[in-house]
């Protein structure tokens, strides 16, 4: 094993730069010095808890995609804390959740945010190329208009009630790849409410 050896001019530099940044520095025998320093340190070390906490509750997603499903949604702000009932989100809100079904059109691991078109105890009714929820009509297939999906429309017309922890997650852009051509969402698939900013 070799051993690091400095000649004597080495080590001459080493205490002359040594002795210039302690010159440099600030008096660190001055009381008060010392105690403005603590307070930015105690300052710094809170802040970087605080950031911790709140990236281990909170994500930031960004989407770049030129189509959005939600207005205001480039940026969005998910809570990631849970939740303790699918019965607590209500038609209108905005869940991000995770679906195999996406895979068509997004990486595996991505995470969407829709709105809850329906919940449990809603009658959804796929016909003609439109979604309706309760009677009342959503929006069209478009997707299979444009040719993005497989056809004939006829294929994905059916007719069927939201379960129990199930939420129909739809988008409003016309382009919105979500529940109208795949179904529900079950509870395990929810992560949690999506805030969206600008």
């Amino acid at each position: 094993m070799k051993r690091l050896v400095l000649s004597e001019q080495s080590l001459a530099q080493v205490a002359f730069w040594r002795k210039s940044f302690w010159q440099a520095s600030p008096a660190w025998g001055d009381a008060a010095f010392r105690k403005r320093f603590f307070w930015v340190c105690y300052g710094l070390v809170i802040l970087a808890l605080v950031v911790k906490a709140f990236f281990s509750n909170f994500a930031l997603t960004l989407n770049f995609y030129p189509d959005t499903c939600i207005p205001k949604s480039r940026v969005m702000l998910l809570d990631l804390r849970g939740f303790a009932s699918v019965r607590e989100f209500q038609r209108g809100d905005v869940v991000s959740f995770k679906v195999d079904q996406m895979q068509r059109f997004f990486p595996k691991e991505t995470i969407y945010a829709k709105y809850v078109g329906g919940v449990e105890g809603d009658r959804v009714v796929v016909k003609d190329g439109v979604i309706s929820v309760n009677g009342k009509q959503w929006g069209k297939l478009a997707l299979v208009s444009m040719k993005k999906l497989p056809g004939p429309m006829s294929r994905y017309d059916r007719a069927f009630t939201v379960g129990k922890d199930e939420l129909l997650m739809l988008g409003t852009h016309e382009k919105s790849y979500d529940g109208r051509y795949w179904g529900v969402v079950k509870k395990e698939e929810i992560i949690g409410r999506a805030h969206p900013i600008f």
